[in-house]
């Protein structure tokens, strides 16, 4: 074989190793290409005027590419809610260290993604769809079993005590936490207030919180102890 031949035959032989390579790539790709175009066509258009026809034509895939990924419009809408929702199950909080530091990474790691522009878009645009369908509903239902909240309460509950903290209802304490930090600012949000809050001023709430609760259910010594 001339040295010719012999390059092409080796440029051929590299091309066909990459196309797999390029394929699972594409593949990978996918859903993320997908899920991107759908955002932009819920939030243009709202669910019910939502077509997969338009998320198809958006994302540069057939119907039946996406039906591969997603079994209904509804699915797909929820994957998009789920893609920005505040999931601080993402935040491995540190199992020692003091405990105002802890709580208060745990509670921004929600809250500052809370607050994000695109989330609070998201959110006004479920609460409009779910009050013209109800059929929506058990997305929100869905979405609040894995709520953001959880890992919080979950923290509260294994440490609390051995942190010297009285907690009754861990999850209705990372409520409260959370409600305390941003509660009052992600409703005027959710109404249209704009600008956002800076960071800055949401971490300075999530400082004070967290400070009013260890404050709060701090363990008092009884009066036998004191006296000892």
């Amino acid at each position: 074989m001339d040295r010719t031949n012999a390059a092409a035959s080796a440029h051929t032989s590299t091309t066909a190793a990459r196309r797999p390579r390029a394929r699972a790539t594409q593949a990978e790709e996918r859903p993320h290409l997908l899920l991107n175009a759908a955002e932009e066509v819920f939030m243009q258009k709202g669910f019910h005027l939502t077509t997969m026809d338009a998320v198809a034509e958006r994302a540069g895939m057939s119907k039946k590419t996406i039906y591969q990924l997603f079994e209904s419009k509804q699915d797909l809408f929820e994957a998009v809610m789920h893609r920005h929702a505040p999931m601080s199950a993402a935040f491995d909080p540190p199992a020692d260290g003091p405990v105002e530091g802890v709580l208060e990474a745990l509670v921004l790691s929600v809250a500052l993604p809370c607050m994000a522009p695109k989330h609070v878009s998201l959110t006004q645009l479920f609460i409009a769809e779910c009050r013209a369908n109800q059929d929506l509903m058990p997305i929100f239902y869905r979405m609040e079993m894995r709520h953001e909240t959880n890992i919080l309460a979950r923290w509260l509950s294994e440490h609390a005590a051995r942190a010297g903290l009285d907690v009754d209802d861990p999850q209705d304490t990372a409520h409260m936490l959370l409600a305390g930090t941003i509660g009052d600012l992600f409703i005027k949000a959710l109404l249209g207030k704009r600008p956002f809050p800076s960071e800055a001023y949401i971490r300075r709430r999530a400082r004070l919180a967290v400070q009013t609760f260890l404050h709060g259910t701090a363990r008092r010594p009884t009066t036998r102890q004191a006296e000892t």
